[in-house]
């Protein structure tokens, strides 16, 4: 700003440090409380910035609309009453959808980890915001009062106006610097209009004014505005068609790891074969008998395998042994000239025997390795319905057996991810429903914010899928803080519009873009700047995350500086409609007032008025 008084740098700054305040306690709670840490957790300071910037900025735009003259505790107070509100509903919509997937709705830890964490960071984050940023205005207040400078903390004269007296400025190596500050008021004549040189000399202000607020509401651009929306669900629509369920092991590794080298050379060279499956018998068998083997034979047929049992079957074939024998001699022919084969001896790993058994030793467990052709490069449907069959094997047959692979642990997540993909983020949006129609007085207000937020969500969701991002467990967290970074945004313009009086649609469009836009416009530039480092780390997962994080953010830009307000100059609610209601109002009031004046002609005017 160009007030060298009531500018605040020192103030961002503090603001920034107030979210580190509270990220260092949230790690300090989970450090004392024994709480779990993974991978996700480095994504949590950035929604600790999202979350707390927005409030931070809300704060010292309220602050700026107060008199330096007044008594600082009002002034405080004007700002949490102007801003702390809608701030304090952003905060609730955090905890809501974040705590739904911290609860037991949620089927993944990795998510239940990250929430919970989040949920603690959000709660702080308000006190800290509260509290701590809170004094700092206090503090700052009492500077404004002796005309401190903003940034030097040195006192600075006022500027000489025409007719007035004023002390000789101080001499210094900094005071060229410092200039002269106006002396502001902060009066306005217009309900909602920026007549106050607080506002002019803003230079976010000015230019929301002059050209965005001016530029989207012009009758022959808004057109093109809806032309832009339209293009703009067109896409998302393209990527939500296309949304698959991923099953990369590649997202969970860092770039340049030797695992990714491993599975390049594989999928190059050898990708016809799935990854190794282990079958586990976990129950003594009589392997011995031929029924036995015989199922053992229909669930591993189609595979290639390397089983011990097969090839011990081979064995007495060529040792010209019946294959239908009696236990005793089974076990013997095992444990004696099998196994001390120098070409079976490997098998020995693949037998759990049990010693103390009489009359003779028993197999416990034991293992067969397979492995499955298939034409699909790619292994990821085919490793799926490959898990699904061996599942229901498992449960029709008599046998009892677990296949297992390494891989089907991210088989297993990328299911489970697409059902909390989906389930999370809609419970959440339901709730986040019922919230705002519980706490917001205006109900056209609230469907806005609702509308704007399934939109975020909705082209979040698409544009990621398009970007190569799929619905993954961080693709899943990101999708809330989608819903609630753009509910907390939307929000502010779009009661700003709704709590307009006396003005028309467009103009009071106009308007909430000039009075709500700054801080809105600086706390989402903040934070796409803030994310923009993640795209340098060599990471894949937190690749990942600046993907959602980013698209998360342009997406609500989009909403809040273009869509929103050209949205509302066509759709409800109908500002003439009020001011004639007011007016009649206003109307009836007058005719109900009893004038005793001794002047009969002043009475006959107002009663005709």
């Amino acid at each position: 700003m160009r007030d060298p008084v009531r500018t605040k740098p020192w103030l961002g700054l503090l603001g920034l440090l107030t979210f580190v305040l509270s990220s260092l306690t949230t790690a300090g709670i989970l450090n004392l409380s024994a709480g779990r840490f993974n991978s996700t957790l480095v994504g949590l300071p950035f929604i600790v910035i999202g979350h707390g910037i927005h409030g931070m900025f809300e704060m010292l735009w309220a602050w700026r609309k107060t008199k330096e003259e007044e008594p600082v505790r009002e002034r405080l107070s004007t700002v949490y009453a102007d801003a702390l509100v809608t701030y304090t509903l952003t905060t609730l919509t955090y905890l809501v959808t974040f705590g739904l997937a911290a609860s037991p709705f949620s089927n993944l830890g990795v998510i239940k980890v990250f929430s919970r964490a989040v949920c603690l960071a959000v709660v702080f984050n308000y006190l800290y915001l509260l509290c701590f940023f809170g004094s700092c205005l206090v503090f700052s207040g009492y500077l404004e009062r002796k005309a401190y400078h903003g940034l030097y903390c040195v006192k600075v004269v006022p500027s000489i106006h025409e007719g007035e007296d004023t002390e000789a400025p101080p001499s210094g190596w900094c005071y060229p610097t410092l200039r002269f500050y106006h002396h502001h008021d902060n009066n306005r004549h217009t309900p909602g209009a920026s007549t106050s040189d607080v506002h002019n000399f803003h230079v976010l202000v000015w230019f929301l004014r002059e050209f965005v607020a001016k530029w989207v509401t012009n009758t022959y651009v808004r057109p093109f505005m809806v032309l832009l929306y339209l293009i703009y669900v067109s896409f998302a629509m393209m990527g939500c068609l296309q949304t698959e369920l991923p099953c990369d092991l590649s997202v969970l590794l860092p770039v340049k790891s030797q695992t990714l080298r491993y599975r390049a050379v594989h999928q190059t060279f050898f990708g016809s074969l799935t990854p190794i499956i282990g079958l586990y018998v976990y129950e003594p068998l009589a392997y011995w008998n031929a029924s036995v083997r015989a199922e053992i034979g229909d669930i591993t047929g189609g595979f290639v395998r390397l089983s011990w049992l097969e090839e011990f079957t081979l064995f007495l074939d060529h040792h010209n042994d019946s294959v239908n024998v009696s236990k005793e001699h089974f076990l013997r022919s095992l444990l004696g000239p099998f196994l001390h084969a120098p070409d079976y001896a490997r098998f020995a790993d693949d037998l759990v025997l049990n010693h103390s058994a009489r009359p003779s030793p028993e197999i416990k467990a034991s293992r067969i390795f397979l492995a499955a052709r298939t034409t699909n490069r790619s292994n990821a449907s085919s490793l799926q319905a490959l898990l699904e069959t061996l599942r229901l094997l498992s449960v029709s047959t008599d046998l009892h057996f677990i296949a297992y692979s390494p891989s089907f642990i991210f088989v297993d997540r990328c299911a489970a991810s697409l059902s909390g993909a989906l389930a999370i983020p809609c419970v959440s949006f339901v709730f986040l429903l019922v919230l705002s129609a519980l706490v917001v007085v205006e109900p056209l207000g609230n469907a806005w914010v609702i509308v704007c937020v399934a939109s975020v969500e909705f082209g979040t969701i698409g544009y990621l899928t398009l970007w190569g991002v799929d619905l993954d467990y961080v693709s899943v967290l990101c999708l809330n803080f989608a819903l609630s970074y753009a509910a907390g945004h939307c929000s502010t313009i779009a009661f700003a519009f709704v709590s307009g009086r006396e003005l028309t649609r467009t103009r009071w469009t106009q308007l909430a873009l000039e009075l709500q836009g700054a801080p809105v416009v600086q706390s989402l530039l903040c934070f796409t700047i803030a994310v923009l480092p993640l795209a340098l780390v060599p990471s894949n997962l937190t690749y990942t995350m600046f993907r959602c994080y980013l698209a998360a953010g342009l997406s609500t830009i989009l909403h809040v500086l273009v869509i929103l307000p050209v949205m509302l100059t066509f759709f409800p609610p109908s500002k003439k409609a009020r001011q004639q209601k007011k007016r009649c109002e206003q109307h009836e009031e007058i005719e109900c007032v009893e004038l005793h004046c001794e002047n009969r002609v002043m009475a006959d005017q107002v009663t005709a008025l």
